[in-house]
């Protein structure tokens, strides 16, 4: 599942001055798909930083869980294997 929401056509060319517009109309559609690809992985690249940070924290916090629950647990008794 994808976190972060796609840009459409329209919305990209809305966002452009009106002289930007005009030639995305003549026909301009590889430079458009090209600059809405780029900000696609652009947010994809930010939401999988900010995952990796999450991440990391998440994993810290497991970890410091798991020492604090290894320092609790009695040490068991040596058996004698003969």
């Amino acid at each position: 599942m994808r976190a972060s929401r796609l840009i459409s056509k329209s919305e990209f060319l809305f966002s452009l001055p009106p002289w930007r517009r005009l030639l995305a109309r003549l026909n301009w559609h590889q430079t458009i798909d090209a600059q809405i690809s780029a900000i696609e992985s652009r947010r994809e690249s930010e939401q999988l930083k900010i995952e990796n940070v999450r991440l990391a924290a998440l994993e810290s916090k497991l970890e410091s869980l798991l020492l604090s629950a290894d320092c609790r647990l009695p040490i068991p008794p040596a058996t004698d294997c003969n």
